[in-house]
């Protein structure tokens, strides 16, 4: 049985928040394409893999073995999504079985929703979500030669961790932490 939507007040309205299912596959797929297409716009590749036909079984699976969110701006409109994984043995290492963080993974604003603070919302949200699984720690990564994100998550209060190599891009990866709030 899915989870209730969570309510979260904004200074824009109030946003509604529920867990996906694979009937939101062709939502959540679009918004990834969308987020590699403005990356590439920008000459970041940190997503091209959205260009690819394997990726779509990868949201698919994202979908089904993770905790994937949409978010929607009422009146029903979905704006963002993320998901969020309790391991991660491929990017973090040993670290990732340590069972005490939740990963934060796939966040994307929709453009047309862009510039209103939805990221920190959501990674807030995230972190509230990690905080309930009792996980100290929310971690996530992105490209280390992505500097523009690298500069959003430390101002958003994670604290750098330094650069892993990664099997799955064959790039570097900057990692980041910051502490859960404690309850």
């Amino acid at each position: 049985m899915p989870l209730p939507a969570l309510k979260i007040a904004t200074a824009q309205g109030e946003l509604q928040i529920k867990r996906a299912t694979t009937a939101d596959f062709d939502v959540i797929y679009a918004m990834m394409v969308e987020a590699a297409t403005w990356l590439r716009s920008r000459d970041i590749s940190q997503w091209s893999f959205f260009f690819t036909e394997p990726s779509k079984d990868f949201v698919r699976n994202r979908i089904i073995g993770a905790e994937t969110y949409l978010v929607f701006d009422p009146p029903e409109r979905p704006v963002a999504t993320f998901t969020l994984y309790w391991k991660d043995e491929e990017i973090w290492g040993g670290r990732g079985l340590d069972g005490t963080a939740g990963y934060i993974h796939g966040l994307a604003v929709c453009r047309r929703a862009a510039g209103r603070g939805l990221g920190h919302i959501l990674l807030t949200t995230a972190s509230n979500l990690i905080a309930q699984n009792s996980r100290r720690w929310a971690r996530l990564d992105c490209m280390a030669q992505n500097e523009a994100l690298c500069n959003y998550y430390r101002r958003a209060g994670f604290t750098d961790l330094g650069v892993a190599d990664s099997n799955i891009t064959g790039k570097p990866l900057r990692l980041f932490q910051r502490p859960i709030a404690s309850r």
